[in-house]
């Protein structure tokens, strides 16, 4: 089979080209050699709406469409950035948009994928403004707002609980009844920035992806090939 790549986290915004050009020219070379990419969430800094016409992101849609032309399989989850993407984003990309979470399984790996912040169970302000943001009244309200209200929206919750959690580390008791309920073998998540795997008290696994030069990290994916999971591009060297 062809190989399956995980990334999350790049945090792609105006104004910080350093981390563009790592992201883009992995979409542009080594993700055309896989056979499904799954990108976890905060793929962009803030997306307000599939009517985004800055010119960053519909440099980052063509890539996604090339990638989705040459016959790539795209997915993408929400995260706590970019829970705006929909409908059109996946129209406009050839991609799905696939919400919270999915189970994917490749060569007899079922893995269990999401963007993170909800494992982070110790931030409740987090966690409930979260659950807020994320009800469908809410995205409707927030997609037809003017553009100028939701860059003013957007602003506010960067900067405050629903962009920021306070507390970033894993509970592994919620990690690993998630991952019973999906009867998954391993977890893969973005979100806390600090890659690299665990080993969960009941055996199971879990990855945590890097994020990418714009959000101080050392960009890179995580591999699934015929021998399992291997680290790629900047969190392997």
């Amino acid at each position: 089979m062809k190989p399956v790549h995980f990334a999350a986290d790049v945090h792609l915004e105006d104004g910080r080209p350093e981390g563009w050009q790592g992201f883009f020219s992995y979409l542009a070379g080594p993700a055309r050699s896989c056979g499904q990419l799954y990108l976890l969430g905060d793929v962009f800094h803030a997306w307000l709406g599939d009517d985004d016409r800055r010119p960053l992101a519909q440099e980052a849609i063509g890539l996604l469409r090339q990638l989705t032309e040459a016959g790539v399989g795209v997915a993408l989850l929400w995260g706590n950035h970019d829970f705006m993407l929909g409908r059109g984003f996946a129209r406009a990309t050839g991609a799905a948009v696939l919400g919270e979470q999915t189970v994917a399984e490749h060569g007899g790996t079922r893995a269990l994928l999401l963007h993170g912040d909800v494992l982070c169970t110790a931030d409740q302000g987090y966690q409930r403004a979260r659950r807020l943001f994320r009800r469908p009244e809410v995205r409707f309200a927030m997609r037809h707002l003017p553009w100028a209200a939701r860059r003013r929206v957007a602003g506010r919750l960067l900067g405050g609980a629903a962009g920021r959690p306070r507390h970033a580390d894993i509970d592994e008791v919620r990690a690993q009844e998630m991952l019973a309920a999906a009867d998954a073998q391993v977890l893969v998540h973005g979100h806390v920035h600090q890659p690299g795997f665990a080993k969960l008290p009941d055996g199971r696994g879990r990855w945590t992806l890097p994020a990418w030069e714009p959000a101080g990290g050392p960009g890179g994916w995580l591999e699934l090939g015929p021998e399992g999971f291997s680290q790629k591009g900047g969190w392997a060297s």
